[in-house]
């Protein structure tokens, strides 16, 4: 796992090990898709994958954090951290600097041989863009709406069509495409 806040003091650096169906749970989420895409560009987030770990490991503000998953006495059932009803999930936390830096040797290897995983949306900062482009008014409801969402409940659904659903409606554009 590579701590890069060494080589650039100023900039912290958030990284994430995890397995392929972790990420594809996490990122399947429009917000917090758009969201990473944003910091990533920025250069102050990572995602790896790797298929056989035994747990998802976050790094970010000198904080280790171990999602873990816990048998419940079944011996087949894996430690990946998948929340699939076999296990009991949980969060190891910890800040210690030695812990910090222990978790990060000790998966170093790991995250070096990790696949990169590919967000596949663009960042909230492009589509706010490609909205100024077309619909000045709209690019600034659509922040304000993200603002907003970030901080709602997220028991209802809320998507990007959603998003662009009422945008579009607030800014009266009744034959904006919601593809657009």
């Amino acid at each position: 796992m590579t701590i890069e806040r060494q080589q650039v003091p100023t900039k912290r650096v958030s990284v994430l090990l995890c397995t392929p169906e972790t990420a594809e749970a996490t990122f399947a989420d429009f917000l917090i898709a758009t969201a990473a895409v944003d910091v990533r560009s920025a250069g102050r987030f990572a995602v790896r994958t790797a298929p056989n770990i035994d747990a998802n490991v976050s790094v970010a503000d000198g904080t280790v954090r171990a999602h873990v998953g816990l048998a419940d006495g079944d011996e087949d059932a894996s430690p990946s951290g998948a929340v699939d009803g076999s296990s009991t999930y949980g969060v190891v936390v910890g800040d210690d600097e030695r812990l910090v830096e222990a978790v990060a040797g000790a998966y170093r290897s790991r995250w070096d041989d990790a696949e990169t995983y590919p967000l596949e949306v663009p960042g909230r900062a492009r589509i706010a863009e490609s909205f100024a482009d077309r619909w000045p008014a709209a690019a600034e409801t659509l922040g304000d709406l993200w603002r907003a969402a970030d901080e709602l409940s997220r028991t209802g659904p809320f998507d990007p069509a959603a998003v662009c659903v009422l945008v579009g409606a607030r800014h009266e554009l009744l034959a904006m495409s919601v593809s657009e």
